[in-house]
């Protein structure tokens, strides 16, 4: 028998949603001076909500998930 695959969180839907609606990919880009401080509004506001996502991660999981400065990849 398949394996039934779990379905999303109610919170993790919303969040996907958003970051759909806001991502700007099928928008065209902003001319005024007004648009643009909302656009720069909205940026900051998820790339604060995606530091909150790792940080929340990382206290679940137990692990650093962050990128460190100067971080080299495996391999080289």
């Amino acid at each position: 028998m398949g394996k039934s695959k779990k379905a999303p969180k109610r919170g993790a839907e919303r969040i996907e949603g958003w970051v759909q609606r806001t991502s700007g990919l099928n928008q065209e880009m902003p001319t005024g001076v007004d648009e643009l401080q909302e656009e720069l509004r909205m940026a900051m506001l998820k790339i604060e909500l995606l530091e909150t996502m790792i940080d929340i991660a990382d206290e679940k999981l137990g692990a650093n998930i962050r990128k460190k400065a100067g971080a080299r990849q495996s391999g080289e």
